[in-house]
């Protein structure tokens, strides 16, 4: 657990340290946690602030992480999720039970983020794949392709991205040579190179 100052931290210490379903961890051993919990209660300190102190330690960039403050603005919730934060709980309206719970959830791949961050965080997605599609038609691709050669440089074989996209695996061939083909590539990895290449994924 990591907190902005010491009556958050003996806050959840004291709660967490008797429950039967968590064990706490000293920070040092953080890279070993399934969760991280981070805490501030002072709505002066910026979450992401919290985070990025941490996120220099080894093995914890990618950890689940509950963030729990008093506030967050929409930017900086995209940056923290970009520091593995998964779950985030208002300190002014949050019980310890709330907290426990979001931390046993992430710990089993769950979430938990307020339905305006979430729609922020969605729409800057979208905002960002809209992007990167604009720019992979622009250097030739099309949006099928574009799908094909993400799901190749994400390691799916022809089958798999066939079953994905309920192609036949000779359609998702003809994709990926029709690719390799138009742009004068030599072959399927010189078309994911490429497709990485323009910043179409």
């Amino acid at each position: 657990m990591f907190a902005a100052d010491r009556i958050s931290a003996d806050w959840a210490n004291a709660w967490l340290r008797d429950h039967p379903d968590i064990t706490l961890l000293p920070p040092e051993m953080a890279r070993d946690a399934g969760v991280l919990l981070y805490v501030t209660a002072r709505t002066e300190d910026e979450p992401a602030d919290l985070l990025r102190r941490s996120s220099g330690v080894p093995g914890v960039c990618e950890i689940p992480k509950v963030l729990v403050a008093p506030c967050i603005s929409n930017q900086s919730l995209l940056e923290v999720v970009g520091h593995g934060v998964v779950s985030f709980l208002s300190y002014t309206s949050v019980g310890l039970n709330e907290i426990t719970e979001a931390l046993m959830e992430a710990d089993r791949g769950g979430s938990r983020l307020p339905g305006a961050l979430t729609r922020a965080l969605t729409d800057e997605i979208r905002e960002q794949r809209r992007d990167s599609d604009v720019i992979a038609r622009k250097a030739g691709l099309e949006p099928r392709e574009i799908e094909v050669l993400r799901m190749l440089a994400e390691g799916s074989d022809v089958r798999e991205i066939a079953a994905r996209l309920q192609y036949s695996e000779s359609t998702v061939k003809g994709v990926i040579q029709g690719v390799v083909r138009r742009l004068g590539l030599r072959n399927r990895i010189e078309a994911v190179a490429y497709g990485a290449r323009i910043g179409a994924y």
